[in-house]
């Protein structure tokens, strides 16, 4: 990727007979399954919070959220996050320059993307919680990964009715709109391992439930910049590094 001067026009392929259907606008989601160690990793931060041998910081009193408790990370689960996803968020920042050009996008050979964190916390749902329709500031990118779902939340999901939300996260972009052809809102049924990756800027919420047991995810929020292989920075600062540095 470069930040040279483009125009963002749609070229269609004119070469075939055959239709063809875009999808220029819109926040991109991101989508990975993470590995069983590193959901035990941070899963067992949690607990042994609870049990006093590790000691988290509860930075629920500075977040939107209605929620219980909501944990600062360590530096060391800041690390073992990065360690397994950055190879994906730097797809996802490709991905995102390709669509935003309308043309395939790639890293330079002498280039580089700096993914920095800034702001790393758990969040513990229980019976009532819920978090209500927010964004995230000062950041570009975050992120909702998911690390224990209570047993009987399946089944307060099966008889839902009316308007089946329960437990589930819910994503907004754009105006509403009754027609089909532009949606503006979907929901997330969490399941334990999945990480999704979006703009910061995108408003998302999170509904209560009733089950008994914990709803436990985390959510992390990054900046970047463009930078060779000396590590000097070829764009302009998105925001000073946080409190973690560079990862």
């Amino acid at each position: 990727m470069s930040e040279t001067k483009q125009q963002t026009i749609l070229i269609p392929n004119r070469e075939t007979s055959e239709s063809q259907l875009y999808s220029p606008f819109g926040p991109l989601i991101g989508y990975k399954k993470l590995s069983d160690e590193l959901v035990n990793t941070l899963n067992e931060g949690v607990d042994n919070h609870e049990k006093g041998s590790e000691t988290l910081e509860d930075h629920s009193d500075y977040l939107v959220g209605k929620i219980q408790e909501e944990l600062t990370f360590s530096e060391h689960h800041v690390a073992a996050v990065m360690r397994e996803l950055i190879p994906f968020i730097k797809e996802y920042l490709v991905a995102s320059k390709s669509r935003e050009l309308m043309v395939p996008a790639e890293l330079g050979k002498n280039t580089d993307i700096n993914v920095a964190v800034d702001g790393a916390w758990f969040v513990r749902s229980f019976a009532g919680d819920f978090n209500p329709i927010h964004t995230h500031t000062d950041c570009l990118l975050s992120c909702i990964g998911y690390l224990n779902i209570p047993e009987e939340l399946e089944k307060e999901w099966e008889n839902d009715s009316g308007y089946p939300c329960v437990g589930l996260t819910q994503f907004v972009f754009g105006a509403p709109t009754d027609s089909f052809y532009a949606p503006c809102h979907f929901f997330i049924k969490p399941k334990v391992g999945d990480f999704y990756l979006f703009p910061a800027s995108l408003q998302h919420m999170v509904y209560p439930f009733k089950s008994k047991g914990e709803r436990r995810s985390f959510s992390m929020n990054f900046i970047f910049n463009l930078i060779d292989k000396k590590n000097k920075v070829l764009t302009k600062p998105q925001k000073v590094l946080g409190e973690y540095g560079e990862v």
